[in-house]
């Protein structure tokens, strides 16, 4: 999990782009918006099943949960004043949802 969550974090990343993308193409160029979309899909079934491997009673909602906090951690990084704190936001979530520590 910790791998799939600074690998779409990264600002240089592909995911990066996808998430522009989702924001930017919508009218103007729906076939690229499903592809975002489709990948978002795979992402969420993916971040779920990563979660139920490490815990068993893990809900969609966590999957959902975990994606926003990419999604957020972007937002942040973007912002000029804000400082990186993936590592621990990524914590937080791992010992209050799924007791990872």
């Amino acid at each position: 999990l910790k791998k799939l969550y600074f690998l779409h974090t990264d600002l240089e990343g592909l995911y990066y782009l996808l998430f522009k993308a989702m924001f930017e193409t919508k009218l103007t160029y729906p076939k690229a918006y499903q592809t975002a979309l489709r990948y978002r899909t795979w992402l969420i079934n993916e971040i779920y099943s990563q979660l139920r491997a490490i815990k068993k009673d893990a809900t969609f909602q966590d999957a959902k949960l975990f994606l926003y906090m990419i999604e957020g951690a972007i937002i942040q990084l973007l912002s000029s004043e804000q400082k990186d704190e993936r590592e621990r936001v990524l914590d937080c979530f791992l010992i209050s949802t799924i007791n990872y520590h």
